[in-house]
């Protein structure tokens, strides 16, 4: 199904479900699919293209995004730890949306991810450096040992999210939603202690 020769391979409109592969998917188009219960764990996607596409129950752990390009791609219920997104192109408008997903140890380092939504994924030593997650949801995830520094979270919406460790010193904040009792963390970098 999935060449890698240089020609390119346009899907439209198509359920892919079952597949398990873990080679070189190169140059292929997917526009409004739907991957579901697909295992691409240590897949290499050299320029492909994803458009509007949904990604169901799929496994997508260490995957390697060469130049990659991913518009309003959707995530829920899938397995995406190790995975750098700094090597693929991300529409700015139409972002990457995360639901119920593993996205440990992943890194979005310096992307613009303006409105994104993560949500209640686990997102455990993530890396959001230098990262504009302005105006996005993060809501309801585990964000222990995640990275934040010189990450632009101005009207973020992080409510029933724990674990996080947010320098208010390092970070733009400003309009950011938190929630009780997770948001005490908050005075950490402050020295303040609460009995």
């Amino acid at each position: 199904m999935f060449l890698s020769d240089k020609a390119t391979n346009a899907y439209y409109d198509e359920i892919i479900a079952g597949i398990d592969y873990h080679d070189e998917i190169a140059s292929n188009l997917f526009d409004e699919c739907t991957f579901n219960e697909c295992n691409f764990d240590y897949t290499s996607f050299k320029h492909c293209k994803f458009k509007h596409c949904r990604f169901i129950n799929c496994k997508l752990n260490f995957i390697e995004l060469k130049s990659s390009y991913f518009l309003n791609t959707y995530f829920e219920k899938c397995d995406i730890v190790g995975v750098n997104w700094a090597y693929a192109e991300i529409s700015l408008h139409q972002n990457l949306k995360f639901l119920s997903c593993n996205i440990s140890k992943s890194s979005f380092l310096g992307l613009k991810l303006s409105a994104m939504s993560i949500i209640e994924c686990i997102a455990r030593e993530t890396d959001f450096r230098n990262c504009d997650l302005s105006k996005s949801i993060l809501t309801g995830c585990d964000f222990q040992n995640a990275l934040f520094s010189s990450t632009d979270l101005t009207s973020a919406d992080l409510n029933y999210s724990s674990n996080y460790y947010i320098s208010v010193f390092d970070n733009k904040i400003k309009g950011a939603k938190f929630s009780l009792p997770e948001a005490i963390s908050l005075l950490t970098c402050m020295g303040i202690i609460i009995d």
